[in-house]
């Protein structure tokens, strides 16, 4: 997940932080929800932030706009700073061979983010990365790290925007770390019905509603056609179930006797007069269901729930990005030359 800044329109104060700030939001949730809540076209499928404020990432470029989040407060989230910490031990510098690319998921729509200059800037940003580190000897491809809502934007990025010339002049690998592929059924329950957030444990399940439900980074996370058997959720019975189509059950709703697989999800927005969050919905699923390949050489892992005994059998990545401590490999001391790296992270706990 990226910080996010905001200044008013009619107003000459300096850019302050708008994400992630929990006092302000459980101080001023009114303002809070006004000023972060993105307004969205159904007609075009089109996500905006309101006529009287501007928001941008913290740090484009740099590491600050995707290391912490409220950092120093009780409700500090750790986005890469952990990972930052461990790639700086073995020779990457912020700036040379490291670089973040924070972005505003609240806009990140699967469509929209092939017109509304996000892709241009990450492509801009990829080959002054790679210039920066052409002198020297060192590998000038570059490796892209995504984190959740992030592996989705750089696998498009890859799939549907740049060419295979491009790829090939500029990127190294694809590192993926939980990307939600086949969707998030938790994702699906936080805009389905009234939830808190645990990303905002300071505003109530009502004012949180108000403030999701056109965040089109969250639908580009539901569950869709691709969504392993794995991920799905226990039925009224307690057991898993398939449906005849052989899609996973997303949810079931007791009291109408209705199961919701990736294809009828929409029901639960019909059915109670969200007609906007149902258009947003099956536009973002379309999309989702028609995953293409990066075509790059690309290193994916996903882990559904996370463990003791699965952290230490696991390699050591999950240290380095989880902040897990009993885990007994340690790093090679070895410090070999390294490409260089470019970070993006997701819509942290729902993942």
């Amino acid at each position: 997940m990226s910080k996010l800044q905001y200044k008013y329109k009619d107003s000459a104060d300096d850019w302050k932080i708008l994400w992630r700030n929990v006092l302000r939001a459980a101080q001023y949730t009114t303002n809070f929800t006004r000023d972060f809540s993105p307004i969205y076209d159904q007609k075009q499928d089109l996500y905006y932030s309101a006529e009287h404020i501007d928001i941008q990432p913290v740090d484009f470029g740099g590491i600050e706009g995707i290391q912490y989040l409220d950092q120093g407060q009780l409700w500090e989230l750790d986005g890469f700073g952990t990972l930052i910490k461990e790639l700086q031990k073995n020779s990457y510098q912020a700036g040379v061979n490291l670089f973040g690319f924070p972005y505003d998921f609240r806009l990140a729509g699967a469509q929209q983010v092939l017109t509304n200059g996000m892709f241009d800037k990450l492509k801009q940003l990829i080959e002054q990365a790679s210039k920066t580190n052409k002198q020297g000897g060192n590998s000038n491809r570059v490796h892209l790290l995504g984190h959740g809502l992030g592996c989705l934007f750089i696998n498009h990025f890859l799939a549907d925007f740049v060419t295979e010339q491009w790829k090939a002049q500029f990127i190294e690998s694809f590192i993926s770390v939980s990307g939600p592929y086949g969707g998030n059924v938790g994702v699906f329950g936080q805009l389905a019905g009234l939830k808190e957030w645990n990303l905002l444990p300071s505003i109530s399940a009502f004012e949180t509603e108000l403030l999701t439900n056109a965040l089109a980074g969250l639908y580009w996370q539901l569950p869709n056609q691709n969504i392993p058997f794995a991920s799905t959720p226990y039925t009224n019975e307690g057991n898993y179930e398939k449906q005849s189509n052989d899609l996973p059950i997303v949810a079931y709703v007791k009291c109408k006797n209705a199961t919701l697989t990736a294809k009828n999800m929409t029901w639960a927005f019909t059915t109670t007069g969200r007609f906007q969050q149902a258009a947003s919905l099956s536009k973002a699923v379309s999309a989702q269901t028609e995953l293409k390949a990066p075509n790059v050489s690309a290193h994916i892992f996903i882990a559904y729930s996370i463990d003791k005994a699965s952290l230490n059998r696991s390699p050591q990545f999950m240290k380095k990005i989880y902040r897990k401590k009993k885990i007994s490999d340690e790093l090679s001391d070895e410090k070999a030359t390294t490409p260089v790296q470019i970070l993006f992270n997701g819509v942290d706990g729902l993942h």
